[in-house]
C-alpha cells in the first residue's frame, strides 16, 4: 500500500487490489478480487495495531464488515422477474394502467444484544460516460453500454464496546463473511 492523499483529517493508502482510509473516528478497508476476504481481516488488523498502539485505544464502539456483490446482466429485460414474488399485489394492483415493475429494492436490519445485520438487494442501471477529445468523438464511444445489475449489500456488525485485548480481524473478517454468505444463502432458496 502507498499513501495517496494525506490530510489533517483523513489519509487514504491504495494499491492494485485495496484502498484504506484512515480518520479519526474511524477506518475503513476495501478490497476487491479473488483474495478480498483475507486481505480485508489481514490489513484491517494491521491497521488495528498500528492504531491502537499508538493513540492508546483499548476498546471500539463497532467492528464491521460490509460486503457488496454485484450480478450483471446484459439486457434489463428478464432482470425484475426473479423478485415478482417478493412484489405484492399491493404494489404492482392497478397504480397504473399497463405498467410493469422496472426496478426492485429491499432491505432488512437484524440485531441481537451483541450483533447485527443489515442487509439489501436491488437492481441498478448504470451507464459509463467518457470524456473524449472533441477531434475523435466520431471514432471513439462517448459512453459505454450501459449495465444492469442485481446488488446484494450486506453490513454485519458488533454491538456494544468491543475489548482492543479481544479483537483479531483476520479471523473476524472471515466469519462475518461466512455469516452473510449463509444469511444470503437461506433468502435466496
Amino acid at each position: 500500500l502507498t499513501v495517496q492523499t494525506a490530510g489533517p483529517s483523513q489519509v487514504v493508502f491504495e494499491s492494485v487490489q485495496t484502498r484504506a482510509t484512515v480518520e479519526l473516528e474511524a477506518f475503513r478497508v476495501s478490497c476487491r478480487g479473488a483474495n478480498a476476504e483475507r486481505l480485508v481481516g489481514q490489513i484491517s488488523q494491521k491497521l488495528l495495531q498500528v492504531r491502537s498502539d499508538r493513540l492508546r485505544i483499548d476498546a471500539f464502539k463497532r467492528v464491521g464488515l460490509r460486503e457488496i456483490r454485484t450480478r450483471r446482466f446484459e439486457v434489463s429485460t428478464g432482470l425484475i422477474a426473479p423478485f415478482n414474488s417478493l412484489i405484492t399485489g399491493a404494489f404492482t394492483g392497478n397504480l397504473l394502467a399497463d405498467s410493469k415493475a422496472t426496478a426492485f429494492s429491499c432491505g432488512i436490519k437484524q440485531e441481537s444484544e451483541t450483533s447485527g445485520l443489515s442487509a439489501s438487494i436491488r437492481t441498478e442501471e448504470r451507464e459509463t460516460l467518457l470524456t473524449v477529445p472533441w477531434e475523435v468523438r466520431n471514432v471513439v464511444p462517448v459512453s459505454l453500454p450501459k449495465r444492469h445489475l442485481v446488488v446484494f449489500d450486506s453490513d454485519y456488525y458488533t454491538i456494544g464496546t468491543t475489548r482492543r485485548d479481544a479483537l483479531n480481524l483476520e479471523d473476524w473478517a472471515p466469519q462475518a463473511g461466512r455469516i452473510i454468505k449463509r444469511y444470503w444463502k437461506r433468502v435466496l432458496q
